[in-house]
């Protein structure tokens, strides 16, 4: 029997144990012949005292007299889970055996293959220089690839160095975003197959530059009639920017006007108190 009777990854540990009932009328020493399969290696021979491993043989010594039960019990480490299933064969016991006919036996190992798994992560703080594997987490087992997402990318090109996660990347227009999406891909599996196990995470890149905008002050005064409660400045101002109104060079409070596209309109109507009968001045200032 093998204990597991089964594996999934190499260096996975597996024993080998077999018994058999041997009479004899001495002493004896007796010989079990393996077959071993490929992709194992062994590792320790657990069998007890008086018995010698050798590549393809365990040897048993001192054995007797009388009806005997020796035991096989060899430890083996997986090296390359590939080529399983595995089987371990005993081919020939040679000794002063009454019983021939139970010498051989055959077990097999077999192979489970586990599909890996990984996470691609979303990263919103991409650079021009940065690595996909930053915030992932790699193939739980394989080899850990990241590769693009073909026609993923906007307003840019990447070059993503598989075996790191690391990019390049260099923008079509720098004054606008970018990004690109990708996926992690475990290879070189333990049943020799390669799989796209997570994705598309997307990379997101700020601008390189951002546009300044220039700005220019308007200083526009007017007098207006008695009694009207508006004028109607040159230009829209500059969305985003505050708009100032004097009244007889008095800085207003933005509760006494309310400014509609180019309308500035006033709480009080001109020429009345607090500021005095007659023509005002009124300015106002802004950005364009």
């Amino acid at each position: 029997m093998l204990i597991p009777n089964s594996v999934s990854s190499n260096g996975d540990v597996v024993l080998w144990k077999r018994q058999y009932q041997v009479t004899n009328n001495a002493s004896a020493t007796y010989i079990l012949q393996l077959s071993e399969p490929p992709g194992v290696t062994f590792s320790a021979n657990l069998s007890g005292v008086n018995t010698t491993y050798a590549p393809g043989q365990i040897t048993f010594t001192g054995i007797g007299p009388g009806t005997q039960v020796i035991t096989i019990l060899i430890e083996y480490n997986i090296t390359n889970v590939a080529l399983g299933p595995f089987t371990f064969q005993v081919d020939r016991l040679s000794g002063p055996d009454t019983n021939l006919t139970n010498n051989l036996g055959v077990d097999i190992l077999e192979t489970e293959f586990c599909p890996p798994d990984a996470g691609a992560v979303d990263d919103p703080f991409g650079c021009v220089c940065g690595s996909c594997a930053t915030n992932d987490t790699p193939c739980s087992s394989c080899t850990t690839e990241w590769r693009l997402q073909a026609g993923s990318e906007v307003n840019c090109t990447v070059v993503i160095e598989a075996s790191t996660g690391n990019y390049n990347l260099s923008y079509i227009n720098p004054n606008l975003p970018a990004s690109f999406q990708y996926h992690i891909w475990c290879i070189n599996c333990t049943d020799g197959g390669d799989y796209q196990v997570s994705g598309p995470a997307t990379v997101s890149v700020q601008p390189l530059f951002t546009a300044s905008v220039v700005k220019t002050f308007v200083k526009e005064d007017f007098i207006p009639p008695l009694g009207d409660t508006s004028v109607i400045i040159a230009n829209m101002p500059l969305p985003g920017e505050t708009v100032f109104a004097y009244r007889n060079g008095l800085e207003l409070p933005f509760t006494d006007y309310a400014v509609l596209g180019t309308v500035v309109t006033f709480l009080l109507p001109f020429g009345n108190s607090p500021f005095g009968a007659g023509p005002e001045t009124i300015t106002i200032h802004y950005f364009i």
